[in-house]
């Protein structure tokens, strides 16, 4: 039976998914270009492609900037309470960055929650950075700033691919370039 992955990360078969590699580097290299040389990564979970290759572009940028001051914390998934509780554990570490690049916008609403419970604003104290770009968010308030998915892209290509695999023809796995949506969660350090 014909079959591919669309935005699974599944490496034995054929996948269309969002360039996360790219998406990282996006990411870092948006808050470098604000200033910022103290920044944090609130990663999806490893046992994911997604979180592997969201940190594998993140830590390449920041090594290729020069940058040796960043941390990684780890999220159990990509829901609102895992950014909520990386927040945490990263403010009772009371060593905040001024930027933090959160690997998902669930966890990144959940880690602005977080930090203005405790009397941290974003973006006036923190810039925050999110993933995926979920429509709602040009909403919140302050309106999340984040890494876009072209989740429509994404679903033509895997079509395309399905239908050609469907009449026999041979597909390779494609990656769909990410950009960045700038609204109003990341400021530019003076």
């Amino acid at each position: 039976i014909p079959i591919l992955s669309a935005d699974g990360g599944d490496l034995e078969i054929t996948t269309i998914t969002s360039d996360d590699i790219q998406g990282g580097k996006l990411a870092a290299e948006y808050l470098i270009g604000l200033g910022h040389k103290k920044i944090y990564h609130i990663a999806g979970p490893f046992y994911t492609k997604s979180g592997q290759d969201r940190q594998t572009g993140f830590n390449a940028t920041m090594t290729e900037s020069g940058i040796k001051d960043y941390k990684l914390y780890e999220a159990a998934n990509y829901g609102f309470q895992d950014g909520y509780d990386q927040a945490v554990i990263m403010m009772k570490d009371q060593d905040l960055p001024t930027a933090i690049f959160v690997s998902g916008d669930w966890m990144a609403l959940g880690a602005i929650k977080a930090f203005r419970e405790n009397g941290i604003n974003v973006p006036e104290d923190i810039s925050i950075i999110g993933y995926d770009d979920m429509a709602f968010l040009q909403y919140s308030s302050p309106a999340l700033t984040t890494i876009a998915q072209n989740k429509k892209e994404i679903g033509i290509t895997s079509a395309k691919h399905l239908i050609a695999k469907i009449d026999g023809e041979v597909v390779e796995s494609v990656k769909i370039k990410v950009n960045v949506v700038e609204r109003e969660t990341c400021q530019r350090l003076k």
